[in-house]
Parts: C-alpha cells; structure tokens; sequence
C-alpha cells in the first residue's frame, strides 16, 4: 500500500513538472518580441518554478536511491 501511494505521488509531481513545462512552452510561442512583454515575467517565473521542482524531485530520489547505504556506512548496522 505504502508503494502505491509512493507511486502516485511521484506520478502527481512528475504531471505538475509537465504541465509546468507545457505552460512555458506554449507562452514562449506567442512570444516573440525584443521589448519588455508581461508575458515574459509569466515564462521566467514558471520555468524557474519547473527547474525548481526539478531539483526537489533529483533530491528526493537521490536521498531514496543513496540514503539506505550511506546512512549504514555512517552509523553502522
């Protein structure tokens, strides 16, 4: 039960990072000019956000992949 929800979760994470990244790229297509736009600050803020959640995500499977065998190298069994 405990992986499923584990599961959905990261299933959850991973649609917002897409729909994160989808935002940004649909935005970006309706803009393309060399002044100062609104909708520019809208891209910048939802791709940092996306990069953002990104590097949460690489933290947390980082920590689930390599956190059991470091923390028995660390403190023992």
């Amino acid at each position: 039960m405990r992986s499923r929800n584990t599961l959905e979760s990261f299933r959850f994470a991973f649609s917002g990072l897409w729909y994160a990244l989808r935002t940004q790229h649909n935005t970006c297509i309706h803009l393309v000019s060399s002044g100062y736009h609104p909708l520019a600050k809208v891209v910048k803020d939802v791709t940092a956000g996306a990069v953002l959640l990104t590097a949460a995500v690489s933290v947390i499977a980082g920590l689930l992949v390599l956190g059991p065998p470091l923390w028995t190298r660390m403190f023992g069994d």
